[in-house]
């Protein structure tokens, strides 16, 4: 009886191996690409309905994991690239829509403030005399009952519309410097991060992780299934 050849080592898993074997920079790409594709229909979505959608982290996982698994992508380390570009393209579009709904808020305050309205306060400015108090205080105060205002409240709104009706007097102060300095005080109160805390919540955390999931799994299976 011939002795029988001997049989050739069984090859094992490798994930250094895959990668090597495997081409990297398309996988990548697509899968870049899918992140910031899946991060703008995320913000235009946010910006559109004005409330955030968890389904769409979960899709933008499975755009990332598909394109990187179309590229040519396999393998445990090419998976945790893929989660980790989804997870950019999660946070990217979550807090890109999240300032553009903030903007879109801003603007619709300051939509309130018109070149007639600013007119109308300079002629009473110019009109009226520093001891008339105006039909419509020119600053508004955070004093919800004047009539319960402590003394030194009441004495420090006074100080504040008389310096406002100084500065309606001066020619330079226009409707855009008015405007702009209003604008400026809105952003100091608002916080984009603030925003993004107070609307993310344990659900959110459920998408982000099954956004994280998809985007590995598709490619790990696509390891497995290329190596049988």
């Amino acid at each position: 009886r011939e002795p029988s050849e001997p049989r050739a080592p069984r090859a094992t898993a490798n994930p250094f191996l895959e990668v090597r074997d495997a081409p990297v920079a398309l996988p990548l790409a697509l899968a870049a690409t899918g992140a910031v594709v899946g991060a703008l229909l995320w913000a235009g979505i946010v910006y559109a309905t004005g409330m955030e959608i968890g389904y769409v982290a979960w899709a933008l996982g499975g755009l990332v994991g598909g394109g990187c698994m179309l590229g040519g992508g396999r393998g445990p380390l090419l998976a945790a690239a893929a989660a980790l570009l989804a997870f950019v393209g999660i946070a990217g579009g979550r807090i890109y829509g999240t300032s553009l709904l903030v903007e879109h808020q801003i603007d619709a305050v300051v939509s309130v403030f018109t070149p007639g309205g600013f007119a109308a306060m300079k002629r009473a400015a110019l009109t009226e005399a520093d001891d008339e108090r105006p039909a419509a205080p020119f600053v508004e105060t955070a004093v919800e009952d004047y009539d319960e205002a402590t003394a030194a409240e009441v004495a420090e709104l006074a100080e504040a519309e008389r310096q406002f009706r100084e500065r309606l007097r001066d020619p330079s102060f226009t409707f855009e410097v008015w405007r702009d300095q209003q604008v400026a005080a809105i952003r100091s109160q608002v916080s984009l991060w603030d925003v993004l805390k107070s609307t993310f919540g344990l659900i959110d955390v459920l998408f982000v992780l099954l956004g994280l999931s998809t985007a590995y799994g598709i490619v790990a299976r696509a390891g497995v299934t290329s190596g049988r």
